[in-house]
């Protein structure tokens, strides 16, 4: 599992279709070249709209609501 601040990937799930990849609106995602589940190089990039867990077709991101982060 890998968790990227409020971010979690659950890798045992992850399809690697790298649809949260190509639609978050930050480019925060990176599909890695090895072929393994997504990665954020940098934390600070993430707004933790969602956008990546809605498209998410194995349910494999969550995504921890807090201040500060939308709903």
């Amino acid at each position: 599992m890998t968790v990227v601040g409020m971010l979690t990937i659950d890798e045992d799930i992850c399809q690697r279709c790298y649809q949260c990849v190509e639609t978050c609106p930050e480019g925060a995602l990176e599909g890695p070249e090895d072929g393994g589940p997504p990665t954020m190089p940098s934390v600070e990039a993430c707004m933790l709209c969602q956008a990546c867990r809605c498209v998410c077709p194995a349910s494999a991101i969550e995504v921890e609501l807090g201040v500060g982060v939308a709903e």
